[in-house]
């Protein structure tokens, strides 16, 4: 664009009153392409144009100059008085556009002119803090001239420190610990600036804060017991531990070397220690770094966590091949129930139970409950561990601290291959735990018919009954399970046996289980069978309103008339509590064709 052009396009913008930030601006960077560029950038000032009108950010002809190094225009703006403080919509002012864009001359100038240093952008960081954190050493001399705080935190107490450190900016780190930078102050989630640099894997940055006397085990701890870490389970983790995690082995061998502590655990039981975590990880170059420098394997174990429990969780299983072959003992926490063995059993990782099985583990270690192994792989249903521990020979009839087999562990966890391996093992079908269940009693009172069925092939008592006198019959009626019911009624289960709460029938009546009690009915049950309070099933029927039920035992010719102990009948108890329907059923007594009930 030619002189005569620029001046005449400029003249047009500033008279119509049209010109935006931009716009100005863009002229002016015009006029530095003609011969006289200082003359026609005071054209903008004497045409009266506003110097510091902003744009829809907030941001002025002055924050663009000093954005773009346009040193000269900028010169001019600042004779006119232009607000050299104003701030955009993110607080920045144009110095710290100028130290964001690495324009230095750009800041000296605005320094000259009276640029405010304490200007905090919205975000808490002052100018000295855009320095450190864009690595402007001479920017950071201009404002050490000027006695800049750069120990200044900002809102989450990060200082400049703490920036250069984390992204590894050497000459901000260096010049910053030369002017006596505090390496100890923490951000707000309880962060050093060593801990910073060690957990993104700065290793020079790293080297200058522990030749400046960094703390080198300086954990990671809340600045206030008010503040809440955004990451709580790494409270009380050290620079190690961070490295560790994150895999940097050039910082976890350069810390090793200037004598970090390599079992430091942290208060939270969540923050384990540097082995811990590099196993879990993966990290396998690490974790042979940490066990060749004499990382204790003692000091890693938790109530419930321990290095080869963090192994086997980990994503790939060199973690705990290394440890096995560093002669870490398989058998840590053995009798607990968080063993390495039992969590490789629990995940079903067959893989990982060889390897501990081949280092030595004990297989029949009981932990404070009772349960071997063999208890937990039949409680997880994990096949192959089943298989692969009766194959060597495992007690099957092991009983935990309530009496329960590994059999009967799997029953109430309704696991179905488990029980049929455990049964074709010859485990005890018949053994009771506590209170008298056996597996049948289980399997029958949770409905669970194909474990049922397994327990009948294999000869279960179909009569035995608990130590309240409930057979399995009973127990299925109740519950509502037609199909187990039928199970048990053509392996010849007693059909009329009497329980606490009377027969099958009366049960199944009270609760309004229908197909129950077709099922039971079409068996040839003693409808009128009472229990020991003389109650029948018709009376427990109509007791409850169970309409339907006094429906089909009135089909099958059961008595309405044949009263309780009590001396109430079945229509006097359902008339005392106002059951019309079930009265006007008993009332009409008509009974149908009986299926098959016996008087």
């Amino acid at each position: 664009m030619s002189a005569l052009s620029t001046r005449r396009f400029l003249l047009e913008v500033l008279e119509n009153d049209r010109g935006s930030a931009e716009s100005i601006l863009g002229c002016a960077r015009d006029c530095l392409t003609t011969r006289d560029a200082d003359r026609q950038s005071r054209l903008l000032l004497k045409s009266r144009a506003d110097m510091n009108r902003v744009d829809t950010k907030q941001r002025t002809p002055l924050y663009f100059a000093a954005c773009m190094g346009q040193l000269r225009i900028a010169r001019v703006m600042l004779r006119d008085r232009v607000l050299v403080n104003s701030r955009d919509r993110r607080g920045w002012t144009p110095l710290h556009a100028a130290i964001a864009h690495g324009q230095t001359d750009m800041v000296r100038s605005l320094i000259d002119w009276g640029a405010d240093i304490t200007i905090t952008c919205t975000c808490g960081s002052t100018c000295a803090a855009f320095s450190a954190l864009y690595n402007q050493a001479v920017a950071m001399e201009l404002l050490l001239d000027k006695r800049a705080d750069f120990n200044y935190a900002e809102q989450e107490l990060y200082t400049p420190l703490h920036h250069a450190a984390e992204f590894g900016l050497l000459d901000g780190v260096g010049r910053l610990l030369e002017i006596r930078a505090d390496v100890e102050k923490r951000t707000k989630e309880g962060c050093t600036a060593l801990f910073l640099a060690a957990q993104e894997g700065r290793l020079k940055a790293v080297h200058l804060l522990v030749m400046a006397r960094a703390d080198i085990n300086a954990q990671k701890i809340s600045s206030s017991p008010r503040v809440r870490l955004e990451s709580p389970e790494l409270e009380g983790a050290t620079p190690l531990f961070m490295a560790a995690s994150t895999n940097h082995l050039d910082v976890v061998k350069y810390l090793i070397a200037a004598g970090a502590d390599k079992d430091l655990r942290g208060p939270s039981t969540g923050a384990d220690t540097p082995l811990c975590t590099a196993a879990l990880q993966g990290h396998v170059q690490v974790l042979s770094t940490l066990l060749h420098n004499h990382a204790a394997i003692e000091s890693s174990l938790g109530p419930e966590t321990n290095v080869l429990l963090a192994a086997i969780d980990a994503p790939t299983k060199a973690s705990l091949l290394t440890l096995l072959q560093a002669k870490v003992s398989p058998n840590l926490n053995a009798a607990t129930a968080a063993s390495p063995f039992r969590m490789a059993i629990r995940s079903k990782n067959l893989e990982a139970m060889k390897w501990l099985v081949g280092a030595g583990v004990q297989q029949e270690t009981a932990d404070p409950r009772g349960w071997t192994p063999l208890h937990t792989a039949a409680h997880a249903g994990s096949v192959e561990a089943i298989r692969a521990l009766l194959h060597m020979c495992v007690n099957i009839e092991r009983t935990t601290n309530r009496g329960a087999t590994p059999l009967l562990i799997a029953v109430m966890a309704g696991r179905k291959e488990p029980v049929a391996i455990l049964l074709q093992a010859k485990a005890n079908v018949n053994h009771e735990k506590s209170e008298g269940w056996t597996p049948l009693l289980i399997a029958a009172a949770s409905g669970r018919c194909k474990i049922a069925h397994f327990c009948l092939q294999a000869r279960a008592d179909v009569n035995c009954a608990n130590s309240k006198g409930y057979a399995a019959l009973h127990l299925a009626a109740a519950g509502g399970y037609p199909q187990v019911v039928m199970m048990l009624l053509q392996s010849r289960a007693d059909k009329d046996a009497v329980g606490p709460a009377g027969t099958a029938l009366t049960l199944a009546a009270a609760r309004g289980f229908l197909k129950v009690i077709q099922v039971l009915l079409q068996a040839g049950v003693s409808v009128d069978l009472p229990q020991e309070d003389g109650k029948t099933a018709l009376y427990c029927a109509a007791a409850r309103n169970q309409v339907h039920a006094v429906q089909l035992l009135l089909d099958a010719a059961a008595d309405h008339e044949k009263p309780a102990d009590g001396g109430f009948t079945p229509l006097r108890i359902a008339a005392s509590r106002c059951y019309v329907e079930t009265c006007r059923l008993m009332q009409r007594n008509v009974p149908k064709k009986p299926l098959k009930g016996n008087r």
